[in-house]
This record gives structure tokens, sequence and C-alpha cells, in this order.
């Protein structure tokens, strides 16, 4: 299987329920074309974020635990923490700032 499907089928799966939650919610109070704006933004924005975070920030703390495990051979724990903090939200914000540059290169 290809890695997109791990990440577009959750995100599928909770867009569409997030949609279902805000459309309930904002029936109440809004007429149905409002209440579908709401609820086609909401699954929007969870079904982005959910793979925006599983592209940048697991592999983000994956070098992090990496960090820590190869510090921890020669620095204390305090030092190996501090390293490995360090390099976690390097490579996150690194990814996340290459992923932007080129979601912004695809107009």
């Amino acid at each position: 299987m290809n890695i997109a499907v791990f990440l577009a089928v959750p995100a599928t799966i909770g867009g569409i329920a997030a949609s279902g939650a805000v459309f309930a919610l904002a029936r109440r109070h809004f007429r149905p074309a409002p209440a579908a704006a709401a609820a086609l933004s909401a699954g929007t924005g969870l079904a982005l974020g959910w793979c925006y975070a599983a592209w940048v920030v697991v592999p983000g703390l994956l070098a992090g635990l990496a960090a820590y495990g190869l510090a921890r051979l020669r620095l204390d724990g305090g030092r190996a923490l501090l390293i490995s903090i360090g390099v976690t939200l390097a490579c996150t914000f690194a990814a996340g700032a290459m992923l932007r540059a080129a979601l912004d290169a695809m107009g």
C-alpha cells in the first residue's frame, strides 16, 4: 500500500465526522446554507491538519527520538533531552517551511 493511503483514509474519515458534527451543531442556529459552509470548512481544515501533522510532526518526533538515543550515549539525561527537543523543533520547522514553499510554488 502507498503511504498516501495511510494519510488520506483517516483524514477523510475525520473530515466527514467533523463536518457532520459541525453541521448538526450549526443547523440549530443558522440556515442550512451557512451551516453547510461551516461544516465544509471544518471538515477540510481537519483533513488538511491531519495530513500536515502526519507529514511534518511525526518525522520530527522520530528524529528527536534518534537524537536523544545518540546523545544519551555520551551525555546525561538533561542535556540529551535538550538536544532532542532542539532537533525535533528544527526538523519540524524545516519540514513545515519546505512544505509551505512547495505549496506556494504550486500556485
